[in-house]
């Protein structure tokens, strides 16, 4: 990945790029539930507010573990190829269960997101 060079004011390098509070941590792009370890070195990351990068990731393990299930045509856990993803729903049961809220069958049997998935 090629790093650019930021043509951003130093003051400003220390808000949130959501929000525009005070910056205390820091985003990745992407984010790092996407990926599988090892990371690459050059991961980008952006200033971010504790409250937007907490709402944020909230979202990404929902969207890692919805692509996971679209994607191996299965909302069973041992069914799941990526360990992060099933680490993401032991600790979060629930999470599936959104999961399959959002999830529609074609006349073939074969899974898809829902149109009326709001979150996505």
């Amino acid at each position: 990945m090629i790093r650019r060079k930021e043509f951003i004011q130093s003051s400003l390098k220390e808000l949130c790029y959501y929000c525009g509070n005070y910056a205390d941590t820091r985003d990745h792009i992407p984010p790092k539930v996407l990926l599988d370890s090892p990371y690459p070195n050059d991961l980008e990351s952006i200033p971010c507010c504790w409250q937007c990068n907490n709402r944020f990731s909230k979202d990404e393990e929902y969207a890692a573990v919805l692509i996971e299930c679209i994607k191996q045509q299965s909302t069973n856990i041992k069914g799941l190829n990526r360990p992060k993803v099933q680490e993401i729903i032991n600790h979060s049961p629930y999470l599936l269960n959104s999961v399959c809220k959002s999830i529609e069958y074609d006349l073939f049997g074969h899974m898809y997101i829902s149109t009326n998935d709001s979150r996505f």
